[in-house]
């Protein structure tokens, strides 16, 4: 998917009542990697296509999105445009901001849907909702190119995904 330009994101339907908790929420999870740098807490996972990523609606023009996003912001950390195939952040105290409209949300394979990360295990509840969503018809098979992880745990696996996207 980096070779296409994406990136790993997770999309998420919010009233903008939860736009503010949920942006503290992503802000919260970046952790100190030393001198002052921030990061995601799998700085392992390198490259374009772990950039840290928010999507609006509009991008940077999106007034309201913007503001909580700043307010959230608590390691003060470079908002800028996203201009699509950007790279990594690692290291650089920078979340692309991307325009939904112009870079649209694109699900994964589903073997990267709701599985254990590196840095962590996660509840047989959370693991469920892979089949919840499918059986509801909002996570489905695609055509993306295999890779290394569906090759190996396509039936044992289900992803959690390393950026958020609103």
């Amino acid at each position: 998917y980096s070779q296409l330009g994406h990136a790993e994101v997770v999309q998420l339907e919010l009233a903008e009542e939860e736009l503010l908790p949920a942006l503290e929420l992503f802000f919260g999870s970046f952790v100190e990697l030393g001198g002052g740098l921030w990061g995601r807490e799998d700085y392992f996972d390198a490259g374009p296509g772990y950039r840290s990523i928010l999507g609006f609606a509009g991008g940077v023009k999106n007034t309201r999105a913007m503001a909580a996003a700043r307010a959230a912001n608590l390691h003060k950390l470079s908002l800028l445009p996203g201009a699509g195939s950007d790279p990594d952040t690692l290291q650089t105290n920078t979340v692309w901001v991307m325009d939904t409209a112009k870079f649209p949300f694109h699900q994964a394979e589903l073997c990267l849907q709701f599985r254990d990360n590196q840095t962590g295990h996660y509840p047989s509840s959370y693991h469920e909702l892979r089949r919840l969503l499918q059986d509801q018809g909002r996570l489905h098979q695609t055509s993306c190119p295999d890779n290394y992880v569906c090759n190996r745990t396509e039936l044992a696996l289900p992803a959690t995904i390393s950026s958020i996207a609103v």
